[in-house]
């Protein structure tokens, strides 16, 4: 069951923080009429900018169909929203964002009001400025090197490297030029000077200098400082001081690189971790092994010629990623679903998570398991109607014309199964414009001119048989179920679906640091060890590929035949049909309790199969 998930592509270069502020949020202690106010409130923006919507979007309103008014506000005009009416009970709002200079807080405000009651919510987006941008890129070019001039080598100057000016931003697909200004200062030109010509010291062995970078973009400025030791000439560096040169980030939610070798210094700096399941190294790679909202904290040596050096930095947890993902301490929320969790194994990354809320198919927004079952159930009585009506119409019939065909077809009984690839046939259309538009459906000719009214009244007939049988399997029913029988069936079944929905499952997870803007986190389920292969959260997968569905039902696909059926005996036995081919498979199914199957098929074939956990949505 289920509909269609809406989805959106949108740009992580802002950011939403806060909650949002409301006259009310639980509706405890209110009167009716309030509520209603509250309920359309609730099913306006909210998905939308709770959610990380904060670059150019829009939202629907229904609260008029209960005659409640919404007005929207912006406290900044970089955001702007406007209204578009699509019918007496309906809205769509429109927020068009025009990028900052400078980072914005702007707060929308929605209020909705009845009569004499108002209530209101406001949000916080905190957009990202073009200068703002331009200046961290920026920032992150500067470099000084080396860090540590040996009174042995012959360098004479600190080399700046710094970001090209102007630096591209860019937002919602296009790109603009920010011209940026990078100036570089000394703490003590004596030494290094602003230009970074090294003179060295006379009077000590050595001197640590502070050499600043300042970068402009517009009227945003940013600093980086570099500490660099010059020594005496003729003074060799030491491990002490290359080490103290170094710098680690003392937190940190992205991989990282770590300096193997000092510019002027030239032996290895080798790194161990503490704890390989915080942070592991490759490669002079810092690799973060990130948790979900709890923070880990990890210890990072570097050794040099036998001397060491530890750098202790906390890896940030799991808490948010710009339009896909927000978790709490206890809660997980995506585009597709909320769900709580427990259990949670920082160290081993697995969670049980039970689903709360799913999206919703027609307004887009999460809603309550039940809910959306419940809206499931009534479309699912549409679609099966739609059947039963079909399957009224020819139950008498010993022939149909391809004009008895057009008029069943365009019928509005018949509009849940016409599906978005099957149009209403016009009118005027010829027999063979007619035969063009449903073959590909029922299959009941190889061309038009070899059509027999009989025969297509015993293709479509026994069509209509099949998928009854089908819908009888999926909806739990028994063999040779009436449509009746199913329609009855569905509110049952619906409730047997929604326990299963319901129940807990344990994810394991990781999350790819590798870049700032393409963070990800994945889960999928994880074997559960002594389990029955039909009890885990996942399908099995090799040459062939076998899935339980509900029930005892089931599906193998091999040799591209999709084989829809039911297991026996204790799930060691399968039994399916391909309806496009019709025909037939038989299965036996040896669990071999290490994450595999044996799956041997008519004739002897054997396959063996892999469990691959069910991505978490």
């Amino acid at each position: 069951m289920g509909g269609v998930l809406l989805g959106s592509i949108l740009l992580a270069c802002m950011v939403l923080t806060g909650c949002p502020q409301t006259t009310d949020s639980s509706g405890a202690g209110l009167s009716e009429e309030e509520k209603t106010v509250l309920a359309a409130l609730n099913l306006s923006v909210t998905h939308e900018i709770q959610n990380g919507y904060t670059e150019d979007f829009s939202f629907y309103y229904y609260g008029k169909k209960k005659g409640v008014s919404l007005t929207v506000a912006s406290s900044d005009p970089c955001v702007k929203l406007t209204e578009k009416a699509l019918s007496d009970d309906e809205s769509e709002y429109e927020a068009k964002i025009t990028r900052p200079d400078t980072d914005t807080t702007v707060t929308v405000t929605l209020t909705a009001t009845k009569d004499d009651i108002t209530k209101k919510k406001e949000y916080t987006l905190k957009l990202y400025g073009k200068n703002n941008e331009a200046a961290d890129k920026a920032l992150k070019a500067a470099q000084a090197a080396p860090l540590v001039v040996d009174g042995n080598s012959p360098i004479s100057a600190i080399t700046f490297n710094d970001a090209a000016s102007p630096v591209e931003v860019d937002f919602y697909g296009t790109s603009e030029s920010i011209p940026v200004t990078t100036k570089w200062t000394s703490s003590n030109t004596a030494v290094i000077a602003n230009d970074g010509t090294v003179t060295r010291p006379a009077a000590v062995d050595k001197e640590r200098v502070s050499l600043t970078a300042k970068i402009t973009a517009g009227t945003v400025t940013k600093e980086k400082k570099f500490s660099i030791v010059v020594y005496k000439a003729g003074t060799a560096a030491t491990a002490e001081d290359v080490l103290a040169s170094i710098t680690v980030p003392s937190e940190a939610d992205i991989d990282f690189n770590l300096p193997t070798t000092i510019s002027g210094y030239t032996a290895p700096i080798t790194w161990t971790s503490g704890d390989n399941k915080i942070i592991t190294i490759d490669s002079g790679k810092a690799v973060l092994h990130r948790a979900l909202w709890e923070d880990q904290t990890v210890t990072l040596t570097a050794d040099l010629n036998g001397k060491t050096k530890d750098f202790t930095l906390t890896v940030k947890g799991l808490t948010k990623i710009e339009n896909k993902l927000e978790i709490t301490e206890n809660t997980i929320t995506t585009k597709h679903g909320k769900y709580t969790y427990s259990g949670h194994d920082k160290s081993n990354k697995t969670f049980t998570a039970t689903k709360t809320h799913m999206k919703d198919w027609k307004t887009g927004m999460l809603s309550t398991l039940e809910e959306v079952y419940r809206k499931s159930i009534e479309e699912e009585k549409k679609y099966l109607t739609a059947y039963k009506n079909l399957a009224d119409a020819i139950k008498n019939k010993e022939s149909l014309t391809l004009q008895d065909l057009k008029g069943l077809w365009n019928a509005d009984d018949y509009e849940m199964l016409r599906e978005e690839n099957y149009k209403k046939i016009p009118d005027d259309a010829t027999d063979e414009e007619i035969f063009t538009a449903i073959n590909p459906r029922f299959k009941l000719a190889e061309s038009h001119d070899k059509f027999d009214p009989a025969k297509a009244c015993e293709v479509v007939n026994k069509w209509v048989d099949e998928m009854c049988r089908h819908m009888a399997g999926n909806f739990d029913c028994e063999e040779g179920a009436s449509w009746n029988d199913i329609i009855n069936n569905i509110d049952s079944i619906g409730q047997k679906f929604l326990k299963e929905e319901k129940k807990p499952v344990v994810y394991e997870y990781s999350v790819d640091s590798s870049e700032q803007d393409s963070i990800s986190f994945s889960a999928s389920g994880q074997y559960q060890t002594g389990a029955a292969w039909d009890k885990q959260n996942g399908s099995w997968h090799g040459s062939v590929f076998l899935q339980r569905g509900f029930q005892n039902n089931g599906v193998l696909i091999k040799d591209d035949n999709d084989y829809y059926g039911t297991f026996t005996d204790n799930f060691t036995k399968f039994t399916g049909t391909d309806r496009d081919s019709d025909t037939s498979i038989t299965a036996t199914i040896t669990d071999n309790n290490d994450k595999t199957i044996t799956v041997t098929v008519d004739g002897g074939e054997t396959y063996t199969l892999t469990f691959h956990g069910y991505e978490f949505r």
